[in-house]
């Protein structure tokens, strides 16, 4: 980050939370690791859903998050559920995703090389660079919370005439989805709506135990990223 900036209160209860909620991310993403290895032994159906289950918590709370980060909006940036004092009702994943969409906030976390930050400079200038990997994107993260909700469910009953007692399970899949998020939340960057303002959240800071930490600040952009009208978001670079 090119220079650090002093939170506001507001900024400040909300990267609480949001540290809150990359603690809970470890924990599930953990215990995912733990059924795939095997520990507790289990039926493979029950350790799939307990998987699936995991996931699709893990997708809510990246949805809450970026509202947690970017929840003070007014219009004329706000949806019909934000002027109407919906927006922070709502607890379905995707549909939050769609309503921080449409209200044209980059919101969604992106990658970047994983930094240590210096207490009290936090991140220098031209350390900011994004890290181009594997990772659950926002349109797959709609995609696999919906894919979960259909897998926790038993269905109607021609679903269930149709394959009574599911006995093949996906667990590769299982572990990819449980890399991209983990590649997601490692190290990362959100852009709110303060012009030109970035959070930078680190899950496992070393110099703050392991715990999860965030900084604030303004950021120039590396090359392959541009600006796009008051916020900053990522784009792909043109090959």
């Amino acid at each position: 980050m090119d220079e650090q900036k002093k939170a506001t209160r507001q900024q400040m209860a909300a990267a609480e939370l949001y540290c809150e909620l990359l603690r809970e991310t470890k924990l599930r993403l953990a215990y995912i690791e733990l059924i795939l290895q095997g520990r507790p032994k289990l039926p493979a159906r029950l350790a799939y859903e307990l998987c699936v289950l995991q996931l699709r918590c893990l997708c809510e709370i990246i949805a809450l998050g970026s509202l947690v980060l970017n929840g003070d909006i007014k219009p004329p940036r706000a949806s019909k559920s934000a002027k109407e004092g919906r927006l922070k009702q709502i607890w379905s994943a995707d549909t939050t995703i769609k309503e921080l969409n449409v209200i044209h906030v980059p919101f969604y976390p992106f990658l970047m090389e994983k930094i240590i930050p210096v207490k009290g400079v936090g991140i220098k200038p031209g350390e900011f660079k994004p890290l181009r990997i594997p990772f659950l994107g926002q349109k797959e993260i709609v995609s696999l919370y919906t894919k979960c909700g259909d897998h926790l469910h038993r269905g109607t009953i021609k679903k269930l005439l149709k394959d009574p007692m599911p006995n093949h399970f996906n667990f590769d899949e299982i572990s990819e989805w449980h890399q991209k998020i983990e590649n997601l939340l490692t190290c990362h960057v959100v852009a709110l709506l303060e012009e030109n303002t970035m959070l930078f959240a680190l899950p496992e800071d070393p110099t703050q135990n392991n715990n999860p930490s965030v900084s604030f600040g303004s950021v120039k952009l590396p090359e392959g990223f541009e600006q796009k009208g008051p916020w900053r978001r990522p784009v792909r670079k043109q090959d």
